[in-house]
């Protein structure tokens, strides 16, 4: 019942608005009229009649627009977003710093590794040079 009433008032607000929007544009036209000659001595009062108007239009809208955040979340969601945006960033940040340490110690146990592979292959060929010297010694 809460939004159909907000919803009820956003429609009022944009007929409200409309119907000053519709003001302006009346009073638009007489001031081009009265620029070109017509109604030169009521510029005055229209310019100022323009000016509160365009002003009660601009409140209006802003109403609107108002309420229809109400109704959709979407000014909390907006602030709300922009919180979880910084979270997300923050955590965003926190595992890519995890991820470049991971990947540290993962090349350094590949470097150990290598070096141990390396390690052991010269292990293998120095004790077949030494097998192959035994056996020609008993030769």
């Amino acid at each position: 019942m809460e939004v159909s009433a907000s919803t009820a008032s956003v429609h009022e607000g944009i007929q409200d608005g409309l119907e000053k929007l519709h003001a302006l544009v009346k009073i638009f036209k007489e001031l081009i009229t009265g620029a070109s000659g017509k109604g030169a001595s009521r510029d005055i009062p229209l310019s100022s009649t323009y000016l509160e108007t365009s002003a009660a239009l601009r409140v209006s809208l802003e109403a609107v627009f108002l309420e229809r955040d109400k109704i959709s979340g979407t000014s909390e969601g907006h602030i709300q977003s922009s919180t979880e945006n910084s979270v997300l960033e923050a955590r965003r940040d926190s595992l890519k710093t995890q991820i470049e340490a991971h990947n540290e110690l993962q090349k350094h146990l590949m470097d150990s590794c290598r070096s141990l592979l390396d390690s052991m292959v010269m292990w293998e060929t120095t004790r077949k040079q030494l097998e192959m010297r035994n056996q020609a010694a008993l030769q």
